[in-house]
């Protein structure tokens, strides 16, 4: 599913929208614990020269607005009997006029693998016409930086 352009998500939106209504409106998957989100956060907006305070503007123009809610979500089962959830936290920042998702399975046992999966069957989002899935990991932010600049 190729993403269309739409309109910025605002903090009016992000105090109506549900946990679903989030993971559709999203364009950009990444996968992100607290401290790397921060991290990413602190190099983009907060490091920048002459920062302001509450100022969300990043070092290129960009507003990084933050969606306060969080939710968790049970993604699967895993070992026998199924009785080990694998639980997904998920925060989202508009940055710029896209809604990106960071997210991150906080449970005791994890199956990386179930968590991408369940994510790109139910929402599967492209990039770069369609050719690209737009989830990427921390350490390769910077695609879904440009694409929050490019597109």
């Amino acid at each position: 599913m190729k993403n269309k352009t739409r309109i910025p998500v605002t903090h009016s939106d992000m105090l109506r929208m549900n946990f679903e209504d989030r993971l559709r409106r999203t364009d950009f998957f990444v996968e992100s614990n607290s401290f790397e989100t921060s991290a990413l956060w602190r190099k983009y907006v907060y490091d920048k020269p002459n920062r302001k305070m509450h100022d969300n503007v990043d070092i290129n123009g960009i507003e990084w607005l933050q969606d306060t809610a969080g939710f968790g979500k049970v993604v699967g089962y895993i070992g026998a009997g199924k009785k080990r959830p694998v639980t997904v936290n998920f925060n989202w920042y508009a940055i710029g006029d896209k809604y990106v998702c960071f997210y991150n399975p906080t449970s005791r046992f994890v199956d990386w693998d179930m968590v991408e999966k369940w994510i790109e069957k139910h929402f599967p989002v492209k990039y770069d016409n369609g050719t690209r899935s737009a989830m990427v990991d921390a350490n390769n932010f910077h695609n879904c930086y440009f694409f929050c600049q490019d597109e």
